[in-house]
């Protein structure tokens, strides 16, 4: 077998994945920007139609356990 061309066709074929797997990560990443937009939104709407909700509180309440 030829090393030298066997060589070559890996090469190509993970520079081809390399930018597949490239442009998927961007992909993602602009979907996932997408989301923060829409989530802003959808609180200018709940505002408008008066709806209102509380806030998850940000600090952790210590329960005793149940046994």
């Amino acid at each position: 077998m030829d090393w030298n061309k066997t060589k070559t066709i890996f090469i190509i074929t993970f520079l081809i994945l390399d930018l597949f797997l490239g442009y998927q990560f961007i992909q993602k990443r602009n979907s996932s920007q997408l989301d923060v937009l829409l989530e802003e939104i959808i609180e200018e709407q709940l505002a408008a139609n008066g709806i209102t909700y509380v806030d998850i509180p940000k600090e952790i309440k210590k329960a005793s356990y149940v046994s």
